[in-house]
């Protein structure tokens, strides 16, 4: 269950800052198409 939640942080991160953007970020907003930012949800999540 640690692992699950480990792993949820930083895409929930992810999606609410290219999403509706974090209170204060406002710099990714729309941008899903960042390599760096992609290839850590591939890896994260299957684990």
């Amino acid at each position: 269950m640690l692992s699950l939640g480990v792993a949820a942080g930083p895409i929930l991160g992810y999606v609410l800052s290219r999403g509706p953007g974090a209170p204060g970020y406002t710099d990714d907003i729309g941008n899903w198409a960042e390599p760096l930012g992609v290839l850590s949800l591939i890896v994260e999540v299957p684990y």
